[in-house]
């Protein structure tokens, strides 16, 4: 996983897809608005902060924190998700870092396949309010993964996002999805994540399952050159990224001990 393929689908404005050697160097000149696509297209390991809230103080803490690469806000729930509360969080966010680029938001959206027309609005929704990173949750079909790449693409001109570029975060966490890994990671998202937690609850605690459906998803993310991501602790933190996972996912019960010893892992020191 030394180097990523970029793919620029239909809409200029939007850059979906990891990054090919033949054009890093190029973007590596052009100035970024989205670190966690810029530090993908280096090579880098992105690490960034579960948030526990949806609140201006949550916001505050991401914005002064400069080891942060992006903060990741949970709206899975269809009742947990607002609208309002994402512009809120992005101007406390942008308010707070100053003269600095306000650290990317990532944004766990509603279950894709549980109502695909309201997920294509809500994907326009937030990019219009300038998230960057959108996070679908339990992806489980190929066909699935074009329909959530396709409403990226579709909702990406906006003008908080014209000049940027945009992530799509998959997240493969049920027995499908993980049988059908290598159809969804091929359709090339930014980042594909297999989710433990989930998994462990999927698979009745069995760790050992657990931990193949990990590893079937981390090669199938090999298998096509996109970047793999995890959620991850101070205690297994070092050996996924030397498994080759490129994006820590980090709970805030943790945060210090767990960003210090990825760091140190990633050589981001």
């Amino acid at each position: 996983m030394r180097s990523w393929a970029l793919l620029t689908g239909g809409l200029l404005a939007c850059t979906l897809l990891a990054i090919d050697a033949p054009v890093t160097h190029a973007l590596q000149r052009t100035a970024r608005h989205n670190r966690i696509v810029d530090l993908l297209s280096q090579d880098k390991v992105v690490l960034g902060w579960f948030a526990p809230a949806r609140t201006p103080e949550a916001a505050r803490k991401a914005a002064g924190d400069r080891q942060m690469d992006f903060v990741f806000v949970n709206m899975e729930q269809v009742n947990s998700y607002s609208p309002a509360e994402v512009k809120a969080f992005l101007s406390t966010l942008r308010e707070s870092s100053g003269a600095s680029p306000a650290v990317p938001l990532m944004l766990r959206i509603p279950i894709f396949h549980d109502d695909p027309a309201a997920a294509r609005r809500r994907v326009t929704e937030v990019l219009g309010l300038g998230v960057q990173a959108v996070v679908f949750p339990d992806m489980e079909s190929g066909e699935e993964a074009r329909q959530a790449l396709g409403a990226m693409n579709k909702a990406s001109v906006y003008p908080h996002n014209s000049t940027g570029e945009l992530a799509s975060i998959f997240i493969i966490e049920s027995e499908k999805g993980i049988a059908n890994s290598r159809e969804i990671t091929r359709e090339r998202p930014t980042v594909a994540i297999p989710g433990p937690g989930t998994l462990s609850r999927v698979y009745k605690r069995d760790m050992v399952k657990v931990e193949e459906a990990i590893q079937t998803q981390l090669a199938s993310c090999k298998e096509f050159k996109v970047p793999c991501g995890i959620t991850a602790g101070p205690a297994d933190v070092a050996k996924r990224i030397k498994e080759g996972f490129r994006m820590i996912i980090i709970y805030d019960r943790d945060y210090p001990e767990t960003m210090k010893a990825a760091r140190e892992a990633a050589g981001r020191d």
